[in-house]
């Protein structure tokens, strides 16, 4: 309420005329408000509906699953006893081929003892021919057999007879070598009595060299270890006094250690005053800046209705210049006011003043700066022909001009409220996302930034301003371009404002009073 109270007062100080409809939605942080809590509970009967939804289809297709599982069991029921009974009935016709099959193997099984009983009578018979047969040849083979067996013996004694002999003699040289062999070996053994004596004699003297040895050995190794003792104890000396050495040293840098902390310590104190002071001068700076802006502020609020006065009372010479060549019929204009240069000098030194107020200021603003670079300059409102005929003319049918124009700002400043209300629920949609924390942070800023550009250009379109670059360029960004600004019309000369109409102030100056 306190921002639309200070834009009305700001309305009235610049001579700009709202429709009630305009003033009624100035408003714009209540209409988002309304739009979000009813896009909430939009969303909260749509998640409810969703549930239910979803638990009916749950139960639906928890059913549907039952019945399918019952049907499917019931098929299988039915096909196993439709396999039951088709095993049965395979296993009785099965029996029925094996007893049959049983009967004819019977059958011929009989036939066959029968045959082989038969063949075995015969088989006998030939049997018993073939032994009586065999018995004649066997006693006669007994009788060869006795012969020669008798002569084989004989010649086997014979045989043996010679084996004795030459046994006999292998006996008598076995012997001679064995005794050879022993005379070998007492000479043998002599001989290594005789080494074994010599090996004793030579391992007693190396013994003795041994034990001259090791008795050298201890008393070099005595020597050695003395010596080493020695050396270890001076060692050890030394590695105390180069220990109380290096003490001595880390306690001199102990101290060193302590008095540079000291030092930094000191410097970090003096940098964070300077750093204090520097801060606290560049506050001040900001205030100094912010009273300077606000003083050429109002300046320029002063500049501007000062010519908003000069210009009605041109326009009431001029209206009572218009009636008297009517009532004359004489084409006879003043000389300031046929020179349209006063009009033209007059805007040009608003123009000028604004642009060097808003240039002088140390931070200028950005929303301000044309896609060129350059500041876009004010552009005077549309002049208005001078409104005098020549005798026998009709006079011209009036313009529904302000009627028209409150009507296309009435539908531009709905429009733009419809579309900040629906980038309002995509901001929601967005943020309702999992995201980290570093993401969330980033798209709030840019939100914040969008919120601001909005605001600043719902407050240009109801108040009759064309908005800030910024603004309209954040804009197209989302929605693309609406379409090209119009040029603006330069005053000719002879022409004057159109009555009513008041001078259209710098889109810099617009912007920063949006921001205010």
């Amino acid at each position: 309420m306190a921002e639309a109270a200070e834009g009305q007062a700001l309305d009235r100080g610049l001579g700009l005329t709202l429709s009630p409809s305009a003033l009624n939605l100035r408003n714009v942080e209540a209409v988002l408000l309304a739009a979000q809590q009813q896009h909430l509970r939009h969303l909260r009967r749509l998640q409810q509906m969703r549930r239910q939804a979803e638990m009916t289809a749950a139960a639906q297709a928890a059913w549907m699953e039952k019945q399918q599982v019952e049907q499917r069991r019931r098929e299988a029921r039915e096909a196993e006893a439709a396999a039951a009974r088709q095993r049965r009935t395979e296993r009785a016709r099965s029996v029925a081929a094996r007893n049959a099959a049983a009967q004819e193997a019977a059958e011929r099984t009989e036939e066959m003892w029968r045959e082989a009983i038969a063949a075995k009578l015969d088989s006998a018979q030939q049997r018993t021919d073939h032994m009586l047969r065999q018995r004649m040849l066997l006693t006669e083979f007994s009788r060869i057999q006795a012969v020669r067996t008798e002569a084989r013996r004989r010649r086997n004694l014979q045989t043996h007879e010679q084996v004795l002999e030459e046994r006999r003699r292998a006996l008598l040289e076995k012997e001679a070598l064995e005794e050879a062999h022993m005379r070998q070996k007492e000479e043998l053994k002599l001989i290594k009595e005789e080494i074994r004596r010599e090996e004793e004699a030579i391992a007693a003297v190396r013994r003795e060299e041994a034990r001259a040895r090791a008795a050298a050995e201890e008393e070099a190794k005595s020597a050695f270890y003395g010596l080493r003792a020695e050396q270890r104890d001076r060692q050890l000396a030394q590695r105390k006094q180069e220990q109380e050495v290096l003490r001595m040293l880390r306690a001199e840098a102990a101290r060193e250690r302590a008095v540079y902390a000291r030092e930094r310590a000191a410097q970090a104190g003096a940098l964070e005053e300077a750093r204090r002071e520097e801060v606290a001068t560049h506050l001040e700076d900001k205030m100094a800046k912010v009273s300077s802006i606000v003083a050429q502020r109002e300046a320029l609020v002063e500049e501007v209705k000062r010519v908003q006065s000069a210009m009605a009372a041109q326009e009431a010479r001029m209206r009572e210049a218009l009636e008297r060549m009517e009532r004359t019929g004489r084409f006879e204009l003043p000389g300031d006011l046929v020179d349209a240069s006063a009009v033209l000098a007059m805007a040009r030194e608003l123009s000028a003043v604004a642009s060097a107020r808003s240039g002088g200021s140390s931070e200028p603003r950005s929303g301000g700066d044309t896609p060129g670079g350059g500041k876009q300059q004010a552009a005077p409102s549309s002049p208005k022909r001078s409104a005098f005929r020549p005798p026998g003319y009709p006079a011209p049918a009036p313009a529904p001009a302000a009627h028209g124009a409150g009507a296309r700002q009435e539908a531009e400043l709905q429009r733009v409220l419809e579309e900040e209300i629906l980038q309002e629920m995509e901001r929601e949609q967005a943020l309702a996302q999992d995201m980290s924390h570093e993401d969330r942070k980033a798209l709030l800023r840019r939100f914040a930034a969008e919120r601001e550009a909005a605001k600043a250009r719902i407050l240009a379109v109801g108040s009759g301003v064309a908005p800030p670059a910024a603004a309209e360029h954040a804009a197209h960004g989302r929605h693309g371009e609406e379409g090209q600004e119009r040029p603006q019309p330069q005053p000719q000369p002879g022409q004057q404002p159109r009555p009513g109409t008041a001078l259209q102030v710098p889109r810099e100056r617009a912007a920063a009073w949006a921001e205010e």
